[in-house]
């Protein structure tokens, strides 16, 4: 994965890297595999996804900041983020 110096950038090859992973795989796996952690280690995988989460906000934030853009089209994609990482289950299948 590619390190970028902006939160959208950082944001898209997470997301891509996670979308990458089988089906059915728990949530706990998928993250484990994104981070590169151990799938054992909730402390730091729960880090890892308020990190995460964080990332997101400050995405949003990001966009909502632009100047002389329609946000709307490019704030739509943050209500399904937000959705999803408003309830962690780490145990529950993809």
């Amino acid at each position: 994965m590619e390190v970028k110096n902006n939160p959208a950038g950082r944001l898209y090859d997470l997301l891509k890297a996670a979308k990458k992973q089988p089906p059915r795989e728990k949530v706990r796996d998928v993250w484990a595999k994104v981070f590169d952690v151990d799938p054992a280690d909730t402390a730091l995988l729960l880090t890892m996804i308020a990190d995460l989460i964080i990332l997101v906000a400050n995405t949003k934030a990001s966009i909502e900041r632009l100047e002389n853009v329609d946000n709307t089209l490019y704030l739509k994609p943050f209500v399904k983020l937000e959705n999803l990482f408003s309830q962690v289950n780490l145990n529950r299948e993809c």
